[in-house]
């Protein structure tokens, strides 16, 4: 979780930013987090929301605008982060760890850079400083004059930070570098001297003095025209400066370090001057009310410190000669990993951090801690401490004792001098930390209790916990902060390949690369496993690599290699979970598709949906699934492969199959209610122990959309299993969603059931599957052959007894039969259509029979047997009820009609109705109808911009 102000005020979850709504909502939000654990009093916030006079319901509106934000904050479960938004007294305090904070991140690297001696890792500070801006500060909000001052403050942080990082670029002799920082803002700001100054300087040493004069006089006229005043001394002695051509890229100034760059000085790039102080960040949320003095200027001072420094502290008194470092080796072929570097230095800020770096096996969660832990390692003068805790080894975990022997031994305890119990040993271990600046790194964590015990007690120690759990126990009782580390993306992956087999191997079979990459998955473990191979190999192409990693059943095999490989990292994880867990995980290896719920879940493992639950959340706090999106998980490929692997009940398949076909029957009921379900359950069907139930037709259709390539994925299954029956099942159940969405694609999986029923030798079943196909081929205008089918399906309907199922194919025919040119038969085959709805008392059949008889008889220039029908339709009695499209279509028809029977005005009544009640159902096909048959007979503005409107709106839908 992240607080945004240097840029739009926002705030940033795991699952995405909150949205927060209005710019009034977004200041009280900036007002209180420019001053945090601190209270802010109701009139400070008021004069943060409203420019002049509040109005009278001023507290209200604000005590509103703090409920939606707890509201939001409860969303994302703040409260684990530490975060809580109270009322004191008159005021409201946002309870949080600063360092969620992006100034105040900003402000302790800026502090962190200024503190260096070596300018290469300033230049790296204050880059990553810089980096976390956005845009400008409090963007988004409703700028009043306390908070225009305050992202006035925090600009002017900025931009003597800009200052400060091209000075640092000065120090390492890239002059060139200092100049392009420099201009990027002088061009922004080009009345700021200090900034001019500091790129005539720059560009100065980088030998381009006509540059460095051009500048000046630019500034000068500039200076002039719009401010009526001449240069000040920092200019002037820049000018000045130039004019001498002293400093040119080249000569040699006197007090040059041995290294041959300049050695950082005072005047930097201010030609003699001291660099803008780093003015603090705008901690104090000021009213600006008449009644309060302002302060009186300070008196020119070096930069004060930052309020709460990240990694600097005063250094503490060793025990030992040397600060111990008992960090592994730096790791090799390090890659990418920017946005986790920068998420851990965030999170390792503020006082006594517990950091969580959480992730898959073999994503690189030791690597990346090792990495960070190198490249800090001069903040923590007190000495770096690691352990492998191996959590998920076959070694077993080691005694707390030894892990707090090794430590102390390191921090300069004589052997006899450490505690023989493991208490008296942590007691010691936390005396002894209290006064340093430590990095302990606690690797490979299995739980919370193992960690705890090893926490070290000073408020200037930082510790770093990596696991392949979530550790919930350890945030809610350390605050400890979750750094998540996912698979690295296909450039980064092609990195690390590059890293280990040389760029030009890579490089030449950059496609080859990109698809090992893919079939790893991402993962670095099995990255560097594929990169062994071919690196003990050269004669190995990486196409012939992926080729043989394309194989599923040998994959896993393949990125084992010795003791290490990713089968064997998830044995161990495995093999630590509970039992109800494992048995949960080896089932999900059975399942068909990529995504599943809890209800797919218990299907799967013979268990009921909340026990499937319960499962599903402790393997993703092991990060063996993944939550894809509320209550729906899904696996990464190579997990998928490994529980495939795992021994599950044989019979795991066909009940996740029976699953889908009862939830896909549910969804087809809660979409089209009323209608009569479109087959019967087999004798053998395995009831599912929870169904998923829909809310309405809008839910179950969604659920549709989602769901559609993982019921594809069944249906492939069950062909594969030679399950005939649940393959034209899983088909036909989809009617709705082809019904909505008929020209995407169908006709491939409506073949698949066409044969399926065929082989389970189901007429009734081959007579849909044959109406539903002739209909979704007439739509795609392949009529020829949708009129085989069409013509076939009645008959069989009949000999199976279907009279549903007959009148539905015949209007199908009647489709086809109008497109090819004869509306009188496609009439007829509405009428028996009709009678055979009406005799079987199926109202929605005969309505929709109705309908398009409608159609075809106005279409044959049948006007008034066109009215009568449609008016028929309408008023046909019984359940249910005709839906939003069916009446907007009737209504449409009939209007239509009138129109061309010479009712204009009836007729027009009838498509205004239409098209008022289409646009409130949404249904932009029929107001596109109705406004267009609407458009012959008027040339009304409005309705044209209506009309318009409703095809943009059709026409961008996917």
């Amino acid at each position: 979780m992240e607080f945004r102000l240097l840029g739009a005020v926002s705030v940033a979850t795991e699952s995405g930013e909150l949205p927060l709504g209005p710019a009034k909502r977004r200041s009280l939000l900036a007002a209180l987090l420019l001053r945090p654990n601190h209270p802010v009093p109701v009139d400070q916030l008021t004069a943060a929301l409203w420019d002049h006079e509040p109005p009278a319901r001023a507290r209200s509106v604000i005590q509103g605008h703090v409920s939606r934000l707890r509201a939001l904050f409860a969303t994302v479960d703040a409260e684990i982060y530490g975060v809580e938004l109270v009322t004191q007294g008159a005021a409201y305090v946002l309870r949080m760890p600063e360092s969620l904070l992006d100034a105040h991140r900003f402000e302790e690297l800026v502090a962190l850079a200024r503190g260096r001696r070596a300018p290469a890792d300033a230049v790296a500070m204050y880059q990553e400083a810089l980096a976390l801006w956005q845009g400008p500060a409090l963007t988004g909000a409703h700028l009043t004059p306390p908070l225009q001052t305050a992202a006035h403050a925090m600009e002017e942080l900025r931009l003597a930070s800009v200052e400060l990082l091209a000075a640092a670029y000065g120090r390492l002799g890239e002059h060139s570098r200092a100049a392009a920082v420099l201009r990027a803002e002088a061009d922004v700001h080009p009345l700021r001297e200090s900034l001019a100054a500091a790129l005539m300087t720059a560009l100065q040493r980088a030998g381009r003095r006509s540059d460095a004069l051009d500048w000046f006089h630019r500034t000068r006229r500039l200076l002039a025209d719009e401010l009526g005043v001449d240069p000040g001394r920092e200019l002037a002695d820049a000018y000045a400066v130039a004019l001498r051509g002293e400093e040119l890229n080249g000569a040699e100034p006197a007090g040059r370090g041995s290294d041959g760059a300049e050695p950082y000085r005072t005047e930097s790039y201010g030609a003699g001057t001291a660099p803008a102080p780093v003015p603090p960040a705008p901690a104090a949320f000021v009213s600006t009310s008449a009644s309060q003095a302002p302060a009186a200027a300070p008196a020119p001072a070096p930069a004060p410190p930052p309020l709460a420094p990240v990694l600097t502290a005063p250094p503490s008194p060793p025990l030992a000669a040397a600060p111990m470092d008992l960090l592994p080796r730096i790791p090799r072929g390090f890659h990418g990993r920017s946005a986790e570097l920068t998420a851990l230095s965030r999170a390792a800020a503020g006082e006594a951090p517990v950091c969580l770096v959480t992730g898959p096996a073999g994503v690189g969660k030791t690597a990346l801690v090792v990495h960070w832990a190198h490249r800090n390692r001069a903040a923590f003068p007190g000495g770096l401490l690691y352990a492998d805790l191996r959590g998920f080894s076959d070694t077993g975990t080691p005694h707390r004792l030894d892990v707090l022997r090794e430590f102390l031994l390191a921090l300069g305890v004589a052997p006899r001098g450490i505690p023989e119990s493991a208490d008296g040993a942590s007691a010691l271990f936390r005396s002894l930390a209290a006064d340093r600046r430590l990095l302990v790194v606690l690797d490979n964590a299995h739980g919370s209790e193992q960690v705890r015990a090893l926490l070290p007690g000073g408020t200037d120690c930082v510790t770093v916990v990596t696991s392949r759990y979530r550790l919930r126990g350890l945030i809610a009782s350390d605050a400890a902060r979750p750094v998540p580390v996912d698979v690295l993306g296909p450039d980064d992956s092609t990195a690390l390949l590059a890293a280990v087999l040389g760029k030009d191997r890579v490089l030449a079979e950059a496609v080859a690369a990109h698809r090992l990459a893919e079939l790893c998955g991402g993962l670095p473990l099995a990255l560097r496993v594929a990169a062994a191979r071919l690196a003990d190999q050269p004669e190995w192409s990486l196409s012939e690599m992926s080729t043989e990693l394309s194989d599923a059943s040998r994959r896993l095999s393949l990125l084992d290699v010795e003791d290490t490989g990713v089968g064997a990292a998830l044995r161990l994880t495995v093999s630590r979970l509970p039992e109800a867990a494992a048995h949960q995980f080896a089932h999900l290896g059975r399942h068909p598709g990529t995504h599943f719920d809890r209800y797919t879940a218990a299907a799967l493992a013979g268990t009921d949906p909340d026990t499937a639950e319960a499962a599903l959340d402790r393997l993703a706090a092991a990060h063996l699934v993944i939550r894809a999106a509320p209550g729906r998980w899904t696996l990464h490929d190579l997990v998928r492969l490994y529980a495939r692997g795992l021994d599950a009940a044989p019979d795991a398949v066909l009940r996740v199959l029976d699953h889908m076909v009862a939830t896909a029957l549910a969804a087809a009921d809660a979409a089209e209610p009323g209608d009569e379900p479109c087959f019967g359950l087999p004798e053998d069907f395995r009831r599912p122990p929870g169904v998923r139930e829909f809310s309405g037709s809008e839910e179950a259709m969604a659920w549709y959309a989602v769901e559609r390539d993982d019921l594809t994925l069944a249906v492939g299954a069950a062909q594969a299993a030679g399950l005939h029956g649940r393959t034209w099942r899983l088909v036909l159940a989809q009617w709705p969603q082809m019904v909505w969405r008929v020209r995407d694609g169908w006709t491939p999986l409506l073949r698949l059931a066409l044969e399926a029923a065929r082989a389970d030798e189901d007429i009734r079943a081959e007579g849909r599957v044959l109406a539903l196909l002739g209909w979704v081929l007439t739509e795609e205008g392949l009529l020829q052959e949708a009129l085989v089918h069409l013509e076939a399906a009645p008959e069989l309907a009949a000999r199976a007894g279907d009279p549903h199922g007959e009148a539905t194919a015949l209007v199908n025919l009647s489709l086809v039969q109008a497109a090819l040119g004869d509306p009188h038969e496609a009439a007829e085959a509405c009428v028996r259509a009709v009678e055979l709805a009406h005799a079987a008392a199926d109202r929605h059949i005969e309505r929709l029979a109705l309908h398009h008889l409608a159609r075809h008889r106005l279409d044959a220039g049948h006007w008034r047997p066109a009215l009568d029908t449609a008016a028929a339709a309408l008023a046909l009695d019984g359940s249910p009820a005709p839906s939003d499209a069916s009446r907007v279509l009737l209504l449409t028809t009939a209007g239509e009609a009138l129109l061309r029977l010479g009712e204009e005005a009836e007729g027009v009544a009838r498509l205004e109705d239409a098209a008022r009640e289409a646009e409130a159902a949404g249904y932009d096909e029929g107001a596109v109808r109705a406004l267009g048959a609407l458009l012959e007979v008027s040339a009304d503005v409005g309705l044209r911009a209506r009309y318009d409107t409703a095809r943009v709106r059709l026409m961008s839908r996917p």
